[in-house]
């Protein structure tokens, strides 16, 4: 009980150093809303919306949840395999998005004034490949238990999208391209900065076991990640988004943009506490005997 009670105490000052760090990127969030609000009009901030939308679903396949699985393995090659099989997989799809740009550019009128198909095709495919490369970057740190540089992840992101989206509007951009390459340019700045402490051997390490035997094998082994999390992670997303176009067609993307904004309060609890305490608990359970993890998880429940 004593070694439990240790444990407990570890995971919860862990745990701690990411919720202040989530705190923190919350605070940023909810408090830019009236000034969001202010600066961008609701349909701007509706297509915006469409666009996070359709970057969620889109970050699904790209990946197919396998930097899940990174924290998994002990040693580095076969991490590092898992880490190539996401990005070239983040790759595919961002190829895909270019594509599908260019059929609806083809095809369909523009969606929304002064915002055209290629465009925010272009757009989102760096977005998902960016943010599959992020997601590397932390389930990578998460790994090598620096808990510290997950949590700077999560503030360099949510804060950064919103301070780059305020600096935008308060110099007159205000219209829905520039939140949507704002989003862009801040997943870029956040993917940039993290890569840094992964100059030198430590990259070495995270391209140790890169070739398409090894990314093979990698989805091979731990092909129960997409088999189980990938429809999960649809079903959520789809229905959100259903909903969105649902609300789109019916009320028009102004609805959607006042809702999107609702959305982000609301959804704030949540998301502070599954990332807070998430990524070292998973690293504890990828390490311990089932039996112990179960001590673990009544005494979190507990707490």
């Amino acid at each position: 009980m004593g070694k439990d009670k240790r444990v407990v105490a570890s995971i919860g000052s862990r745990a701690a150093l990411l919720a202040a760090c989530g705190i923190a990127s919350q605070f940023a969030i909810i408090a830019s809303l009236p000034l969001l609000a202010r600066l961008y009009a609701p349909a701007a901030m509706g297509v915006y919306t469409l666009f996070v939308g359709a970057l969620a679903i889109a970050s699904v396949p790209a990946g197919l949840r396998y930097e899940s699985a990174l924290v998994l393995p002990r040693e580095d090659p076969v991490a590092s395999a898992l880490a190539g099989l996401v990005l070239g997989l983040a790759g595919a799809v961002m190829a895909s998005c270019v594509a599908v740009s260019l059929l609806c550019w083809a095809w369909l009128r523009e969606p929304y004034p002064g915002l055209g198909w290629i465009e925010a095709g272009v757009a989102l495919a760096l977005a998902t490949f960016l943010g599959a490369a992020q997601r590397v970057q932390v389930a990578w740190y998460t790994r090598d238990q620096r808990f510290g540089l997950v949590g700077l992840g999560q503030v360099l992101l949510n804060a950064g999208i919103v301070v780059v989206q305020l600096l935008l509007g308060l110099a007159g951009f205000v219209s829905a391209r520039f939140l949507i390459w704002g989003h862009v340019a801040a997943v870029t700045l956040s993917a940039a900065l993290l890569a840094v402490p992964l100059a030198g051997p430590a990259f070495s390490r995270l391209v140790s076991g890169w070739s398409a035997r090894a990314f093979r094998s990698s989805a091979k082994r731990y092909r129960r990640f997409p088999k189980y999390m990938v429809a999960y992670g649809l079903a959520g997303q789809l229905r959100e988004r259903l909903f969105h176009a649902m609300l789109a067609a019916g009320a028009g993307v102004a609805q959607v943009g006042q809702f999107g904004l609702a959305a982000r309060l609301t959804g704030a609890p949540n998301t502070l506490a599954y990332a807070s305490i998430s990524p070292v608990f998973y690293t504890f359970a990828s390490r311990n005997a089932a039996s112990a993890v179960g001590r673990i998880t009544a005494s979190l429940i507990e707490m």
